[in-house]
């Protein structure tokens, strides 16, 4: 279903089951305010004409009995007596009724007067759900394009294809490079066969004297095959003694599994969104029942990996801190249905990942760890990174391109297509100096550029505030919000143009977090903070060995072992010239 400016609340009742549930209770709940007091206004207005209607009828009556009374005065002197205590006795008459009259009329205006000002609040609160109402409109149409949004929140929304048609047939083009699987040289089985043809795609296998001898066609086949090796013991108290890991190894129980199997677990934990009881199910039927493997025998190797793999960890930390630029990210985790966040630090070539239960922990989070980093650090506007006074902040754009789209997208601001413009010029232009070789921007473009930016915000926020002198702050638009956040933090939404190690946004870091969000979809995440450290600690090797393009499996199974595999990172200041021109 596709969202336009002409949607109406109706669109959203009739198709309420595609909806966010909260969004459509909240719409239906507005417009039933909106149209009640459209109501009441009605009522009340309604009230108010009748009242005036009244007061006209007592206005005209009073004159004419006034008149009346002044024609029967004029008579007195032509008529008897009697006639005259008549007439005084109708004069009095007319005093009491036009007290009454002064009375119901004082009672009119002030119930007129009280209606008015009933009215005016109903006009008011009218004004007030208007806006409300067209605040919940924008935030349906609003998806990751012109927000903060994930865009899993884009809901029936078809993306917009910029691309020309291409009158192509579809598939490979007549050129292509084809890609083939590659033939193993020493296949583990070997069928012959004499026929009379060879399949078209099979491989010929030459002589020395390039006769063909065969031709060959593999078929590749892959399963989870059980290895158990059993250890048999004969006692002899001269023999050797067994090492304390062994010896603690079966301390319990007499079976236990491989790291070589341990690894690929954890791997596989790690990597899918798959809940712990069905991996061990898949695991189990996989295995044609031979392995009975527990949702608890996977956190405790989870545990054990975690504790392995201190050393590294600390040896990733340790490089990430030499680097001259670091970007950080938080992202939303789950422990026991509370809120906790997973935090990300990572660079070029390395990532460290980490869980705390307060997104700005001072004692066991990020703010802790970049105490005394003197770098570059980018972040996405968290405002508690600002107390880290001895590193240089520098701050995300993409959040900045999407806040001015959404300007432009509900709003037609002008302003916030100049900025655009202008953002987009600047990251080209440091593009193209970049892959001429050159490392700086001059300093006449720089102020150029600076000058244009404050140009456009200026002017953007002035005429918005003229044209809306008494506007809450809370129904200010966020474009506004935006513009006058650039002002304040120009230089750090500027630096990646004054110093190119700086990056134009924030998505080394996004990437890095995108990985653990893919956990999310599993329900209940974590039971403890420390079994969320489990998983950050193999995400912190995972995403590493991604960078280093190094075998994560291979990596898993080595910490297991006990190998130091600290020797596979490259040192971060070997590639500050690969960071400044990447």
């Amino acid at each position: 279903m596709k969202l336009n400016n002409s949607i109406t609340p109706e669109v959203f009742f009739k198709n309420k089951d595609y909806f966010d549930h909260k969004l459509i209770v909240l719409l239906e709940t507005q417009q039933k305010k909106l149209n009640k007091s459209m109501k009441e206004a009605n009522i009340r207005q309604a009230i108010i004409y009748k009242n005036k209607a009244i007061i006209q009828t007592l206005k005209l009556k009073n004159k004419d009995l006034t008149i009346i009374n002044e024609n029967l005065k004029q008579c007195i002197k032509e008529t008897k007596e009697d006639s005259y205590k008549i007439i005084k006795e109708m004069d009095k008459e007319i005093r009491n009724i036009n007290k009454k009259i002064e009375d119901e009329l004082q009672k009119s205006y002030e119930e007129n007067n009280r209606l008015y000002d009933e009215l005016e609040r109903i006009k008011k609160e009218n004004e007030r759900l208007k806006r409300e109402n067209e605040q919940w409109m924008k935030t349906a149409k609003t998806d990751s394009s012109n927000s903060s949004y994930p865009p899993s929140t884009d809901l029936f929304k078809k993306p917009v294809n910029l691309r020309e048609p291409s009158t192509k047939k579809r598939g490979g083009q007549p050129g292509h490079k084809v890609h083939h699987s590659k033939r193993k040289e020493n296949p583990d089985k070997i069928i012959e066969k004499t026929v009379s043809k060879a399949p078209t795609g099979a491989t010929p296998v030459l002589s020395e004297t390039n006769k063909v001898l065969y031709y060959v066609t593999q078929e590749i086949d892959a399963k989870l095959i059980t290895i158990v090796t059993e250890t048999r013991y004969y006692i002899n108290k001269e023999a050797e003694k067994l090492s304390d890991e062994i010896m603690n190894t079966y301390k319990i129980n007499s079976v236990t599994y491989a790291n070589s199997f341990k690894s690929s677990v954890l791997y596989l934990n790690s990597k899918g969104t798959i809940p712990l009881h069905r991996l061990c199910r898949m695991l189990n039927e996989w295995s044609g029942e031979e392995i009975d493997l527990k949702p608890g025998t996977v956190v405790k190797w989870s545990k054990e990996f975690y504790e392995k793999s201190q050393k590294a960890r600390e040896d990733i930390v340790e490089e990430v801190l030499k680097a001259p630029v670091i970007h950080v990210d938080e992202t939303g985790w789950k422990i026991r249905g509370k809120n906790a966040w997973m935090q990300v630090l990572c660079t070029a070539t390395a990532t460290y990942i980490l869980c705390t239960e307060k997104r700005s922990d001072k004692e066991d989070g990020p703010l802790k760890l970049l105490e005394e980093y003197e770098g570059y650090l980018i972040h996405d506007h968290f405002k508690p990174y600002y107390q880290l006074l001895d590193c240089i902040h520098a701050e995300c754009n993409a959040h900045i391109l999407r806040y001015l789209k959404a300007g432009v997208d509900f709003y037609g601001n002008l302003g916030c297509v100049k900025l655009i413009q202008l953002f987009r010029e600047m990251n080209n232009h440091k593009k193209k100096l970049i892959s001429e070789g050159i490392a700086q921007m001059k300093e006449a473009e720089i102020k150029e550029y600076e000058e244009r930016y404050l140009a456009i915000i200026n002017e953007t926020v002035t005429n918005y505030y003229e044209e809306n002198p008494n506007m809450a702050r809370k129904y200010v638009p966020t474009y506004i919000k935006t513009m006058e956040r650039l002002k304040v933090y120009k230089e750090e939404h500027l630096r990646f143009i004054v110093d190119f190690n700086v990056d134009f946004d924030n998505n080394a870091a996004e990437r890095q977090a995108r990985a653990i969000k893919t956990k999310k979809k599993v329900s209940g995440q974590s039971n403890t903070i420390m079994t969320a450290n489990y998983y950050a600690a193999i995400h912190t090797i995972n995403q590493t060995c991604i960078l280093q393009n190094k075998n994560t499996l291979q990596t898993i199974e080595d910490i297991l072992n006990g190998k130091d595999v600290f020797s596979f990172f490259v040192s971060i200041q070997s590639n500050k010239l690969k960071i400044m021109y990447r």
